[in-house]
């Protein structure tokens, strides 16, 4: 389905919300299928049941790959990008691809791998990842990516059911892998990482292979942004259609920066929200539709049926209010169950709140009816009996001029009971510390107000990691808290130093 103006969006938007199944059993017409559906939906989201196109069977491969050979086999299927960037790239075709993914699936099949088996990778970014994802897919194998980031030793000390739901996997899952080739798309897969070895890396590969969509962390571009314009100079970023953002919420600093240095406000932001645990994104403007805003993910997609409720389950109705997001029908992509614990599922997701999906995140619905992120509702401080989101404090923290990214966690406190501690990148510290504090303090009271304003303020060379550009918060909160021993598993940091560096300038501070 292609939405070409906000007027079709709004119209198509209704239909599928008054007529949920006819909207899905339409989309799912676009697919090969072996057999069709005796019956597109059961549902109740108290045990949680649901099925989706009962009876239907299909091979996802053989629309992400066959039916592309006939018209489109000579075309780039994934281009790879190596870490060393003097080492050639790879291209793969849609037939040569089809042809690595059959092989890998016999070879699979030869050591008696067979549907309904679930099968680990644990690989870097390299093009074998999706053929062995998709060799998996072909013969009805579950394939259960590790995040490459986890030491072997990691792996070793993990329960067997363990899989790391790291948002850089589920978007290579619904977004690389999937999205991309079941619409005869071309996914760039790059090994390294944005500033390897130069900051300009990122840009030299968009200019090489002439990128079209660039979809990627605000974490990223805040780091890239710290590099100021110098990595941009010479570059040609004029392919560049759509730019895209996910993973958290977006600041407004890094929206703007990614906006005019990277777009040349001729690309539009698509800023979307979604979960490992929905599949796909949920909330988003549609490119060159939906009339965007600054750290706004905007609005829900097509057959995507958000609320927002308070803490006693209760629907918010309106706009200008604030809430906790749930989803309050089912989409196909959503998950089912948590395999070997259907009741862990069922707590996690289901309990909260009566007949809804609890997404754990809070949530601004304002005047237009646009949805903001305003972080995880456990991240949420509470401040002398006033709850602030800690996504909202880090966004005004990082509209202080010279402030290249933050993180804000609690800590206890004997007053307020929770107290807010902001861990500060600030790499060019030419004045005077105590009075950049303040400067950040007061910039913090301005946005948001005086009740939000952090009690410490910790100036760090860099924060935790992961390689997927999330922050460790849980490391930031035990050395807010005065606990510098027992910091558990930090292996999947991209930087571990990083933390014995926060460690020393806490503990001199």
């Amino acid at each position: 389905m292609q939405i070409t103006s906000f007027e079709q969006y709004q119209e198509v938007y209704q239909q599928s919300v008054n007529e949920p199944e006819q909207f899905w059993s339409s989309i799912a017409e676009n697919f090969v299928w072996k057999k069709k559906w005796d019956k597109v939906l059961s549902w109740n989201f108290k045990e949680p049941n649901i099925k989706w196109f009962e009876g239907a069977k299909l091979n996802i491969t053989e629309n992400c790959l066959d039916r592309h050979l006939s018209t489109d086999g000579d075309k780039p299927a994934i281009i790879w990008e190596p870490n060393n960037p003097e080492d050639d790239s790879v291209i793969l075709t849609y037939k040569m691809l089809h042809e690595q993914v059959c092989r890998f699936a016999n070879v699979l099949k030869r050591n008696g791998a067979q549907k309904g088996d679930r099968i680990c990778i644990y690989m870097p970014m390299v093009p074998e990842l999706a053929i062995a994802v998709l060799a998996c897919a072909r013969i009805g194998a579950v394939h259960s990516v590790v995040f490459g980031g986890f030491s072997a030793k990691s792996i070793a000390d993990r329960e067997v059911y363990f899989c790391t739901a790291d948002i850089g996997w589920i978007t290579g899952h619904s977004y690389i892998v999937y999205g991309p080739l079941s619409q005869g798309a071309t996914s760039l897969i790059f090994e390294g990482i944005p500033t390897f070895p130069t900051p300009s890396r990122f840009w030299d590969i968009v200019e090489k292979h002439k990128v079209n969509t660039l979809y990627t962390a605000p974490t990223a571009i805040r780091s890239l942004m710290g590099f100021g314009d110098e990595p941009l100079v010479g570059k040609d970023l004029s392919s560049i259609r759509v730019l895209g953002s996910v993973g958290e919420p977006i600041n407004e600093e890094a929206w703007h920066w990614f906006d005019e240095k990277i777009g040349h406000q001729n690309a539009p932001i698509v800023d979307t929200w979604w979960q490992t645990e929905t599949g796909g994104i949920m909330i988003s403007p549609i490119a060159t539709v939906t009339p965007t805003k600054p750290s706004f993910a905007t609005l829900p997609l097509p057959g995507i049926q958000p609320i927002l409720v308070d803490e006693n389950g209760k629907e918010i109705e309106g706009n200008g209010v604030n809430g906790n997001l749930c989803i309050k029908f089912p989409w196909p992509g959503m998950l089912r169950t948590t395999y070997g614990d259907h009741e862990r599922c069922k707590q996690t997701y289901f309990s909260t709140y009566e007949n809804l999906y609890f997404t754990g995140d809070g949530c601004l619905r304002d005047e237009d009816g646009y949805y903001r992120i305003t972080g995880r509702v456990d991240d949420v401080l509470n401040v002398s009996g006033h709850r602030i989101g800690t996504a909202e404090v880090e966004n005004a923290i990082n509209m202080h001029a010279g402030v290249i990214e933050s993180a804000v966690v609690g800590y206890p406190h004997d007053v307020k009971g929770q107290g807010i501690y902001a861990f500060v990148i600030f790499p060019d510290m030419h004045g005077d510390v105590e009075l950049t504090k303040k400067d950040i303090l007061q910039t913090v009271t301005r946005v948001i107000g005086a009740i939000a304003k952090p009690d410490k303020v910790l100036f760090v060379s860099g924060l935790p990691k992961t390689r997927s550009g999330k922050i460790m918060r849980r490391i930031l909160r035990k050395i807010a808290e005065g606990e510098t021993t027992n910091l558990g598993d930090i292996s999947t940091l991209l930087d571990p130093t990083v933390v014995q560096q926060i460690i020393d300038s806490a503990k001199n501070s």
